[in-house]
């Protein structure tokens, strides 16, 4: 009777072990390719003048990216918000900066007011001064008071301390065992190109792009340029985006609440103990929605009304589909044109 049992045990293991060799398999080829870049240490997550190829979480790359290098670049200047915020451009906003400011961009993709408060906090932590700030709000940052899902949006690991670690890794592994982007992975790999299909859920990327070590700044020069070269035919695509706006007045619900207050109140803790120099900018989206008018009034009240601008809702900025590549984002020439209003003398 022993002896089949344990016939039987074996019989067993063996089958587990059958199984187990197509995960074992997958999960020597996740570290070996660590597609994600996040597994090992990467001097850059970019390189300029080419594709991503693999989108990668902007989050993880802005904290590492800091981590790299602030114990020899002495950041101090420093912008904050989801990807919009990163059409503020190192070069315009240094033109309205004193004292040899050395600007990063402190960045992640769907950033909300959590994802902020503990950036603010690690810049606390980490570096000297935090002599410039520039904070990019809209509606969709400022509702948002908890940690984030997604492999794109789940914070770094050095903002909570490590208490999310195994978390993190989980959400790369998920995506990467999926079926539908294993296969993706292996058809890239085999032929080197990105078609239509791995586009879907903005996991592969194949728009070449610009990028900056020291400021960690992305552009999309290759964009503009095709704008500039003919912008009536860059907008008149079918698969052109820019519906019409109904011109109606209209406002978002409110969204600043108890946490998202305390949260704000601790970033502007921060702020007055490094005697920052800060402006705070409320999107101008391109669905002409206002930010409610009691959280543009809490924004004042605890950053004071001289350091927050409006954008939002309807004004030449929204009114004009050309300063947008698309629903989302607006073009540099806006940002810039912003900071000149927001810093005008």
């Amino acid at each position: 009777m022993d002896k089949m049992n344990n016939q039987h045990i074996f019989t067993f293991l063996k089958k587990l072990g059958l199984l187990a060799i197509p995960l074992v398999a997958i999960v020597i080829i996740y570290i070996l390719a660590d597609p994600f870049k996040v597994i090992r240490n990467y001097p850059s997550f970019y390189k300029s003048g080419y594709p991503c190829y693999i989108n990668l979480n902007r989050d993880y790359v802005s904290t590492t990216t800091l981590d790299n290098n602030y114990s020899t670049v002495n950041y101090n200047s420093f912008i904050l918000g989801n990807s919009r915020s990163g059409f503020f451009e190192v070069k315009d906003w240094k033109q309205h900066l004193n004292n040899n400011p050395i600007c990063f961009h402190f960045d992640a993709a769907g950033e909300n007011i959590y994802g902020i408060y503990k950036k603010v906090k690690y810049l606390d932590n980490k570096v000297s001064h935090i002599d410039n700030i520039l904070l990019i709000l809209d509606y969709s940052t400022l509702s948002g008071t908890e940690p984030m899902k997604g492999h794109l949006f789940i914070i770094s690991p050095q903002l909570e301390n490590n208490r999310n670690i195994f978390e993190f890794h989980l959400e790369f592994f998920k995506v990467f065992s999926n079926p539908k982007f294993l296969f993706a992975f292996v058809d890239f790999n085999l032929f080197g190109k990105i078609r239509n299909y791995m586009k879907y859920g903005a996991i592969f990327y194949d728009m070449p792009i610009y990028y900056e070590l020291i400021s960690n700044e992305v552009r999309f020069p290759y964009v503009e340029s095709i704008i500039n070269k003919d912008e009536s035919l860059y907008y008149s695509q079918p698969s052109n985006i820019f519906y019409m706006r109904t011109g109606e007045v209209k406002y978002s619900p409110p969204c600043i609440y108890d946490k998202s207050l305390m949260l704000l109140e601790k970033i502007k803790n921060v702020f007055d103990k490094h005697k920052t120099n800060y402006k705070i900018i409320i999107n101008p989206l391109y669905d002409q929605i206002g930010l409610n008018e009691d959280d543009v009034r809490s924004l004042c009240r605890i950053f004071g009304t001289e350091n927050v601008f409006d954008f939002s809702g309807i004004n030449a900025f929204t009114n004009d589909y050309r300063n947008y590549y698309d629903l989302e984002h607006y073009r540099p020439h806006v940002a810039r044109k912003i900071m000149e209003k927001i810093y005008k003398k």
